[in-house]
């Protein structure tokens, strides 16, 4: 298949020429209200850049794509950023008490996909962790897919671009507004942003917190587990009440000057949560989060644009464990770790245009990542003596440099050709693994990415529109992702052994038939998954009734799913969206094996009504049942660790009031409005044999100024 591909990739790299990407001067110029009265088919000539780091409509882009503007943040009252995720067609989410993780096409986030701000890769890709206000988006692009010959190893399912710097049509928006809600859960928001000659700039700045979830643990523990707790410690604390409380700070300041540019982001937040037996007084997580990019682009002449940018990314995370685990440790048992890093990044990308037919991209990235720490103080089990063990894992520089292309070729009106190839290789390191106990020092040196490989990434498409109300897509692209240094370095403080450093693979086939007419458009999609190089941990017997752990390459897994969507309206002022995904993931030297966290049925749907200045909002979705996480079956007699599995089902209501002339507005979101119990199948961070419950109906009001 790889021949076949890097011929095509030759065949079409040598003998096209560029695309222009045409602009739409009629959109541009246009408010947001006209915008709204756009026909289906004149919205999929809207360009963004995130899926290709030049400007594309989104009716030719070779992926599926699905945009989150800022008025439909608004009128679906959505309160936090995974709630906006989980709304989104064949996305899910699965809240284990300690990160709220995204799931697409089968298979948790767990950093399958790229997520950015303002084009600003974050060195965290889980959603919890990325405490944007709702109120600073002006709009989110999602791409699903392999997108690594754009982005590279992080982009192994797509890419989530969260655009808070736009300022649409030449219109800037400023605006504070104030939240409160059930959990007592409160928000203060202020923006303000401004075009003044050839200078743009926005700032965003909120202040977060909430009380956390409250509900008491003998709902989700088992006769046994709650007996062995009552046995030891009966005044436990066995509620969750204090234990999930949450505060975050974020400031973003972005601006644009005569081909310069700018972005910063400040991400603070502190937060509750719950870590393997937190019934003591709970634990915490603290995580800073800084990026800063400054870069510059402009028209060297009329068919050649270039865009140099250096970026700079720390990410700093500490956590402390108070837990309570009779079988194991003392009671009261307190532990702590931490982690940071520093990343730099410099790109250079060219643009070439050298026909109407033809445009190609080009661009060379180097990524370091230095002062990568991780260390810990943790308790060491009653068996092998009690007591506390120092851990520490530093690695050397990490680095990664690469070189990708992808060319654009519309040889008709009707049909478009895209080819691309991305060559990344990881280079050398080494890390340094100590561990200190009372009894003694232990030193381990391993030496990392030994083989240096370059790994070459393709990508191939084909896009025909038979006229405008027919388009089809056909889509093939691979991706890889390599052991994260966190990864690694918990396997080596538990004295486990990668046997090979091979980064995990995919290889999608996709197909895409999008339908419009002028009230109604369809998009419907057909996928295969191939992963390999999964990294899974396994246990070898080391001495009779003792396992050590082993980290493999060996897992392989396969993925079959479709999609559709659906988009209707009715009215000027009534419109409807419904959305459908399967999907089955196998493990495929074990097909009896169902894939944990991984539904095989979504359903959503919303509808939205405006008259005057009075917008009123439904939605609802279904999540089918998903499979508990479980251990490796090496381990003798190991079971899940929960039995049961669950699906849910959920209905939102919002409604919002504009005072146009006055820019004042005022909204009420009631999630859950039927008070449905939601249950989140068990993790290994919480065994909880009847699963983790989320939260019942709850409310939030808001009130605001635009101006």
């Amino acid at each position: 298949m790889r021949i076949i591909i890097i011929f095509i990739l030759i065949a079409i790299l040598m003998n096209c020429a560029t695309l222009s990407a045409r602009k739409t001067q009629e959109l541009l110029e246009m408010n947001t209200e006209q915008l709204f009265d756009l026909s289906l088919e004149e919205l999929l000539d809207i360009e963004i850049t995130s899926a290709g780091k030049m400007a594309e409509k989104i009716s030719e882009i070779p992926a599926s794509v699905y945009i989150v503007l800022r008025e439909d943040i608004e009128k679906y009252g959505y309160r936090t950023l995974p709630e906006i995720m989980r709304n989104i067609p064949g996305f899910y989410s699965i809240y284990d008490y300690r990160d709220n993780v995204i799931g697409v096409r089968g298979l948790l986030n767990d950093k399958n996909m790229i997520i950015m701000v303002n084009g600003v890769a974050l060195t965290n890709s889980e959603v919890t962790d990325i405490p944007i206000p709702i109120e600073a988006i002006d709009r989110i692009e999602v791409v699903r897919g392999p997108m690594s010959v754009i982005y590279g190893s992080g982009a192994f399912l797509g890419s989530i671009n969260i655009v808070t710097n736009d300022i649409p049509y030449g219109a800037p928006l400023s605006m504070f507004s104030g939240s409160y809600g059930s959990l007592n859960m409160r928000n203060v928001f202020v923006r303000t942003s401004n075009e003044i000659s050839e200078l743009q700039y926005t700032l965003n700045a909120s202040l977060f917190a909430t009380d956390g979830l409250k509900h008491p643990y003998k709902k989700m523990l088992s006769e046994e587990q709650l007996s062995i707790l009552e046995a030891y410690q009966p005044d436990v604390h066995m509620h969750t009440d204090g234990d999930l409380d949450a505060e975050s700070k974020y400031l973003n300041f972005s601006a644009e000057y005569k081909g310069f540019y700018t972005d910063f982001q400040l991400n603070d937040s502190i937060k509750g949560m719950f870590d393997d037996f937190s019934f003591n007084k709970g634990s915490t997580k603290r995580m800073k989060i800084t990026t800063a990019q400054i870069g510059y682009r402009d028209c060297l002449y009329e068919q050649l644009q270039f865009d140099g940018k250096l970026t700079y990314a720390h990410f700093h995370g500490y956590e402390i464990y108070d837990t309570y685990a009779p079988s194991l440790f003392e009671y009261g048992i307190i532990g702590n770790g931490q982690g940071k890093e520093k990343n730099f990044e410099i790109e250079l990308d060219m643009i070439w245009k050298p026909t109407p037919e033809l445009n190609m991209i080009s661009g060379i990235n180097y990524q370091t990542h230095v002062n990568i720490l991780y260390k810990g103080k943790f308790p060491i089990p009653l068996e092998f003596g009690g007591n506390y063990l120092d851990a520490m894992y530093k690695p050397s520089h990490r680095d990664t440099r690469s070189w990708f292309i992808q060319t654009n070729y519309k040889p008709i009106d009707s049909l478009k050709f895209i080819a691309g190839a991305r060559f990344e290789q990881y280079l050398r390191y080494d890390a340094d693994a100590v561990m200190v106990s009372h009894e003694s020092t232990t030193i381990i040196k391993e030496y990392m990415n030994t083989n240096q490989n370059v790994y070459f990434i393709p990508r191939i498409a084909a896009i025909f529109s038979k006229n405008n109300h027919h388009i089809f897509k056909i889509m093939y692209g691979e991706a890889n992702k390599p052991f994260s240094d966190l990864e690694i370095a918990l396997l080596d403080l538990q004295r486990g052994t990668i046997i090979e450093h091979l980064p995990e693979e995919i290889e999608t086939l996709e197909f895409n038939y999008l339908i419009t007419q002028q009230k109604t458009s369809i998009s419907i999609s057909l996928y295969k998954n191939n992963i390999e190089n999964i990294g899974v941990i396994r246990f070898k017997e080391k001495d009779e009734g003792d396992f050590i752990p082993i980290r493999d390459n060996s897992g392989r897994m396969v993925t079959y799913g479709g999609e559709v969507i659906v988009t209707r309206q009715w009215l000027s002022n009534l419109s409807m969206e419904l959305s459908t995904s399967y999907q089955e993931t196998l493990e495929r030297a074990h097909k009896e094996r169902k894939q944990p966290f991984s539904p095989h049925l979504i359903f959503k749907a919303k509808t939205d009504y405006q008259w005057n200045n009075l917008t009123l909002t439904l939605s609802g979705l279904y999540v089918g049942d998903m499979r508990p996480q479980k251990p490796p079956p090496d381990i003798p007699g190991g079971n899940r660790f929960q039995l049961n599995t669950y699906d849910h089902k959920l209905i939102d209501f919002n409604i919002r009031y504009d005072f146009k002339h006055t820019g004042w507005f005022m909204a009420c979101k009631i999630s859950n409005v039927l008070d449905h119990e939601i249950r989140y199948p068990a993790t290994d961070n919480a065994q909880f044999v009847y699963g983790l419950l989320d939260e019942g109906r709850s409310f939030m009001a808001t009130a605001g100024l635009k101006f």
